[in-house]
Protein backbone atom coordinates (compact mmCIF):
# COMPACT_ATOMS: atom_id res chain seq x y z
CA UNK A 1 0.00 0.00 0.00
CA UNK A 2 1.19 4.08 0.27
CA UNK A 3 -0.70 6.82 -0.09
CA UNK A 4 -1.29 8.41 -3.77
CA UNK A 5 -0.28 12.40 -4.41
CA UNK A 6 0.84 14.17 -7.41
CA UNK A 7 3.13 16.82 -7.96
CA UNK A 8 4.10 18.56 -10.95
CA UNK A 9 5.87 21.66 -12.03
CA UNK A 10 4.42 24.04 -14.81
CA UNK A 11 6.88 26.69 -16.27
CA UNK A 12 5.71 29.75 -18.61
CA UNK A 13 7.67 32.81 -19.94
CA UNK A 14 7.29 35.08 -23.01
CA UNK A 15 10.90 34.95 -24.06
CA UNK A 16 11.71 31.68 -25.57
CA UNK A 17 15.54 32.04 -24.83
CA UNK A 18 14.91 32.17 -21.14
CA UNK A 19 12.46 29.40 -21.04
CA UNK A 20 14.53 27.14 -23.62
CA UNK A 21 17.26 27.43 -20.94
CA UNK A 22 15.18 26.57 -17.98
CA UNK A 23 13.42 23.47 -20.22
CA UNK A 24 16.87 22.05 -20.74
CA UNK A 25 18.25 22.10 -16.86
CA UNK A 26 15.04 20.64 -16.28
CA UNK A 27 15.47 17.96 -19.22
CA UNK A 28 18.96 17.15 -16.67
CA UNK A 29 17.89 17.40 -14.00
CA UNK A 30 14.86 15.28 -14.33
CA UNK A 31 17.00 12.70 -16.36
CA UNK A 32 17.48 9.63 -14.24
CA UNK A 33 13.77 10.02 -12.67
CA UNK A 34 10.05 8.87 -13.78
CA UNK A 35 9.19 12.28 -14.36
CA UNK A 36 8.53 13.57 -17.89
CA UNK A 37 9.69 17.10 -19.24
CA UNK A 38 7.11 18.06 -21.51
CA UNK A 39 8.06 20.00 -25.13
CA UNK A 40 7.56 24.02 -24.47
CA UNK A 41 4.60 25.09 -25.63
CA UNK A 42 3.32 26.99 -28.85
CA UNK A 43 3.45 30.75 -29.05
CA UNK A 44 0.33 31.68 -27.00
CA UNK A 45 -1.26 35.00 -26.18
CA UNK A 46 1.46 37.65 -25.31
CA UNK A 47 4.75 35.34 -26.71
CA UNK A 48 4.00 33.49 -23.47
CA UNK A 49 5.38 29.57 -23.60
CA UNK A 50 4.89 26.74 -21.31
CA UNK A 51 6.48 23.16 -20.34
CA UNK A 52 5.54 21.03 -17.46
CA UNK A 53 7.10 18.42 -15.71
CA UNK A 54 4.42 15.38 -14.88
CA UNK A 55 4.03 13.51 -11.94
CA UNK A 56 6.30 9.83 -11.32
CA UNK A 57 2.71 8.59 -10.71
CA UNK A 58 4.21 6.49 -7.64
CA UNK A 59 3.50 6.33 -4.08
CA UNK A 60 4.38 8.36 -1.86
CA UNK A 61 8.15 7.43 -0.13
CA UNK A 62 8.59 5.07 -2.71
CA UNK A 63 11.83 5.42 -4.58
CA UNK A 64 11.14 7.13 -7.24
CA UNK A 65 8.75 9.38 -5.27
CA UNK A 66 11.63 10.33 -3.30
CA UNK A 67 13.73 10.47 -6.39
CA UNK A 68 11.29 13.11 -7.90
CA UNK A 69 10.92 15.43 -4.20
CA UNK A 70 15.00 15.85 -4.88
CA UNK A 71 14.94 16.54 -8.27
CA UNK A 72 11.98 18.79 -7.76
CA UNK A 73 13.84 20.78 -4.85
CA UNK A 74 17.15 20.94 -7.17
CA UNK A 75 15.11 22.26 -9.98
CA UNK A 76 13.09 24.99 -7.96
CA UNK A 77 15.83 26.15 -6.62
CA UNK A 78 17.58 26.92 -9.75
CA UNK A 79 14.58 28.47 -11.06
CA UNK A 80 14.49 30.71 -7.37
CA UNK A 81 18.55 32.12 -8.86
CA UNK A 82 17.15 33.15 -11.73
CA UNK A 83 18.21 36.93 -12.54
CA UNK A 84 17.08 39.34 -14.49
CA UNK A 85 13.71 38.02 -15.60
CA UNK A 86 13.12 34.51 -14.15
CA UNK A 87 10.01 32.67 -15.66
CA UNK A 88 7.04 31.87 -13.92
CA UNK A 89 6.69 28.66 -11.87
CA UNK A 90 4.26 27.01 -9.93
CA UNK A 91 4.56 23.36 -8.04
CA UNK A 92 1.33 21.95 -7.71
CA UNK A 93 0.11 19.18 -5.39
CA UNK A 94 -3.13 17.28 -6.87
CA UNK A 95 -5.64 14.13 -6.91
CA UNK A 96 -4.30 13.70 -3.36
CA UNK A 97 -6.01 10.68 -1.56
CA UNK A 98 -7.35 13.21 1.44
CA UNK A 99 -8.29 15.91 -1.49
CA UNK A 100 -5.77 18.06 -0.56
CA UNK A 101 -5.32 20.01 -4.10
CA UNK A 102 -2.75 23.19 -3.31
CA UNK A 103 0.03 25.11 -4.56
CA UNK A 104 3.45 24.01 -2.39
CA UNK A 105 5.55 26.85 -4.40
CA UNK A 106 5.47 29.26 -6.91
CA UNK A 107 7.24 32.17 -8.00
CA UNK A 108 4.51 34.86 -6.39
CA UNK A 109 5.54 33.11 -3.06
CA UNK A 110 8.40 35.79 -3.89
CA UNK A 111 6.06 39.05 -4.11
CA UNK A 112 6.19 40.32 -0.76
CA UNK A 113 2.67 42.14 -1.27
CA UNK A 114 1.11 39.16 -1.73
CA UNK A 115 -0.62 36.93 1.25
CA UNK A 116 -1.73 33.44 0.65
CA UNK A 117 -4.95 31.77 1.47
CA UNK A 118 -5.21 28.17 0.72
CA UNK A 119 -3.12 28.55 -2.56
CA UNK A 120 -4.96 31.25 -3.59
CA UNK A 121 -2.90 34.60 -3.98
CA UNK A 122 -4.64 38.32 -2.62
CA UNK A 123 -2.45 41.21 -3.48
CA UNK A 124 -2.09 43.57 -0.23
CA UNK A 125 -3.46 46.96 -0.91
CA UNK A 126 -0.66 49.28 -0.90
CA UNK A 127 -0.95 52.77 1.60
CA UNK A 128 -2.52 54.64 -0.75
CA UNK A 129 -5.73 52.37 -1.42
CA UNK A 130 -3.87 50.76 -4.62
CA UNK A 131 -3.66 47.32 -4.85
CA UNK A 132 -1.13 46.42 -7.67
Amino acid sequence: MGYMVHHTIVVSHWDIKPLRETWRAAKEIFYHTEHSVSNITPTAVNGYRSYFIAPDGSKLGWCSSVAGWKARRKFIEYLKNLRPYPPGWVLVQFDDENGDTRVIDSSDHYDPRKIYFGGMADKVPRPGGHGD
